[in-house]
């Protein structure tokens, strides 16, 4: 079997393991950004440029294989030599130190329009994010430092007694590992900001539903890491700045304008604060998809945000979720649950059995808020079905399984609803 893009290899070459696939979907593009660095670029008028560096974080119980579909990212990235790694105890003094220094393996530089252009690179990989957090006893520190580099093009640091450091045109990607209870626990100690949450793409992870035993690696595969080897190094060479085809930007307009109207209205604060983020975000990984799926043109075009949107909208509850109690809104976390039920049964769901599985956590009035909102944001699917002899029945499901399932009633010419619970 061969691909044709990056990005397809990449599903080729992490095929066959027990890290969930969206783990490894995401750890793509991470990859592709760690290798890019901050030579290609967006010009979002006044408010400036943006470039692909993302911070990712890979949210799940221990043993769901996080650092699986981490460590794969991390060797290609190794791989390439020259990309500088951060230690995983480095604390936030010797980061601006690094990346400060004109000396050091972060200083970068390329030429672009005949004038050199000095940039300064990181990357982190942390298996155990917490612990790089806690690295030099400092963690708000270190959060305040990921928060404050995010988007500047000069960053300066006073340190103790050593004077200034000063990092130019900083770029930091990040990919790391966290489970609930410890981003729980940083939220208790007050660690985790606001502004930090809202910069993070958090990617919760299922545990497998197939066991893998022996996680062989495939001839396909061994030709799938040749290409990606070879691809990445082409990554590396890019410079220039990335041009919006006509059906891109009437796509992000009329996507912003929605996207603008839901932040007006959201009451979960957590996710208000991404939404105010996502427009930024998704013209980051819109370009990353671009750069995955042919690396010759830099444009960003239709496809690529609506892959980019669909990306980020599966994960946008997670903050919600993660982070439920430091916004106003308490329904977040049975939000998600609802969410997690119909993404587990097969088949569409009862919304009867909704309020039976949830009747101890909300009342039938906050759960039709919830559901109102999930419909709202393009999460769920509802649809009212016959089912002879019987009177209409209500269903609902993630919006795929509900397509899906729509079509086959619609073949056969009836309806069938499992796991509908008992009458009520």
């Amino acid at each position: 079997m061969t691909s044709t893009n990056f990005l397809e290899d990449y599903a080729i070459l992490t095929s066959g393991n027990e890290a969930p696939t969206k783990f490894h979907r995401w750890a793509a593009l991470s990859t592709l950004s760690h290798a890019v660095g901050r030579k290609v670029w967006t010009d979002w008028g006044i408010l400036g440029k943006i470039f692909p560096h993302i911070y990712l974080i890979f949210v799940g119980d221990p043993g769901i294989k996080k650092s699986t579909a981490m460590n794969i990212s991390k060797k290609l990235v190794l791989n390439l030599k020259d990309i500088p790694i951060a230690g995983e105890s480095i604390t936030r003094e010797s980061i601006t130190q690094l990346m400060g220094s004109e000396t050091s393996r972060c200083a970068k530089v390329y030429k672009w329009e005949d004038k050199p252009v000095k940039y300064s690179q990181l990357s982190i990989f942390a298996n155990e994010f917490v612990n790089l957090l806690n690295s030099g006893g400092n963690p708000i520190g270190m959060i305040d430092f990921f928060t404050d580099v995010w988007d500047q093009e000069v960053f300066r640091v006073e340190t103790k007694n050593k004077g200034t450091d000063v990092i130019l045109n900083p770029y930091v990607s990040i990919l790391g590992c966290l489970t609930p209870e410890t981003i729980r626990m940083l939220m208790a100690q007050k660690v985790i900001s606001g502004g930090m949450t809202r910069r993070c793409i958090f990617v919760m992870g299922d545990k497998s539903s197939r066991p893998v035993a022996f996680p062989e690696v495939t001839p396909q595969q061994h030709a799938a890491h040749a290409r990606i080897h070879d691809y990445l190094n082409k990554i590396k060479t890019l410079v220039g700045q990335f041009v919006w085809e006509t059906n891109g930007r009437e796509y992000f307009e009329q996507w912003y304008g929605e996207n603008f109207e839901r932040k007006k209205n959201e009451t979960d604060l957590v996710l208000a604060r991404f939404l105010e983020t996502k427009p930024e975000l998704m013209i980051k990984v819109a370009m990353l998809v671009a750069l995955g799926q042919d690396c010759e043109r830099l444009t960003i075009n239709e496809e690529n945000l609506m892959v980019a949107q669909a990306l980020l909208t599966e994960s946008e509850m997670t903050g919600p979720y993660l982070f439920a109690g430091t916004g106003r809104n308490e329904l977040s976390p049975i939000a998600v649950n609802i969410l997690r039920v119909l993404e587990t049964e097969k088949l569409p769901l009862n919304k009867k059995r909704i309020y039976q599985l949830f009747h101890k956590d909300a009342q039938v009035r906050e759960v039709d808020e919830i559901l109102e909102h999930l419909l709202r944001t393009d999460q769920i699917k509802i649809a009212t079905v016959t089912v002879p002899p019987a009177s209409a029945v209500v269903l609902l499901s993630t919006p795929a399984k509900m397509d899906a399932y729509l079509l086959q009633v619609a073949s056969v010419g009836k309806a069938a609803v499992p796991n509908a619970g008992p009458p009520t």
